[in-house]
């Protein structure tokens, strides 16, 4: 089997081919222009390292990254852009990272990475023509699907191992609390590195296929733009 949240949203993104479901600051993306972004993304994938760090403003980006790396198997590995340049080092030599899924911009406004890192920058790549269509690895529940770490609000920060099966259940359980449909519109403010970002405001509405609006930093007149053309029917924050 396939992890179930991966098969999922790429389910979603597929049955809703021609469907604005992402906006973000740099553009809009289609059901099928997610799927097709996802492949690129995994073909530039080239470690033998289970762990796969992102640093990306929050955008379209993140969920084409993170599903890029499920379907290899691997364990997505969010960094937190706000840190500091040496603790954002100490997580990349914790969870033993050796690629980061980013843009050149990011690279800049942490300082750098550390010597050896290879770097697959979304902002270089071409997104153009079809790439090899990839049959996700098997997977299960107890998959490490994510390795979260902590801001360090107590010595250095914590990876916090979340299977697969922790995901789908938060998940679900927010989707039957809530009763979320694909008519939805989400507003999303939160940082996708963040727990709460990643799985309420990145994966709920690429589960259930409803159209997500991410703004990559909090400005007060900009959201209020979006709230006026986007007219979300959901903010969480």
């Amino acid at each position: 089997n396939t992890m179930r949240l991966l098969t999922s949203i790429y389910k979603t993104w597929r049955r809703s081919p021609s469907k604005t479901l992402i906006v973000d600051d740099y553009r809009e993306w289609k059901g099928f222009e997610l799927q097709i972004a996802s492949w690129h993304v995994a073909k530039h994938i080239k470690t033998d390292k289970q762990h796969v760090a992102i640093l990306l403003p929050t955008s379209g980006m993140f969920p084409v990254s993170a599903t890029a790396i499920w379907s290899l198997g691997k364990t997505v590995v969010p960094l937190n852009y706000l840190l500091s340049k040496n603790e954002i080092d100490y997580i990349i030599e914790d969870s033993g990272v050796d690629t980061v899924i980013t843009v050149e911009a990011m690279i800049d406004m942490i300082g750098g990475l550390p010597n050896g890192m290879k770097t697959i920058k979304l902002d270089k790549l071409s997104f153009g023509g079809l790439p090899p269509v990839r049959k996700s690895v098997k997977s299960n529940d107890d998959m490490l699907a994510a390795l979260l770490y902590t801001s360090g609000t107590s010595g250095k920060p914590k990876g916090v191992m979340l299977s697969a099966g922790n995901l789908s259940a938060n998940v679900e359980q927010c989707k039957q609390w809530v009763n979320f449909s694909k008519k939805d519109v989400f507003l999303g403010l939160l940082p996708q590195f963040h727990s709460f970002g990643f799985t309420a405001t990145t994966l709920i509405p690429s589960v259930i296929g409803a159209k997500a609006v991410y703004c990559a930093r909090f400005n007060p007149s900009k959201v209020l733009g979006l709230l006026r053309k986007q007219k979300p029917s959901v903010m969480l924050a």
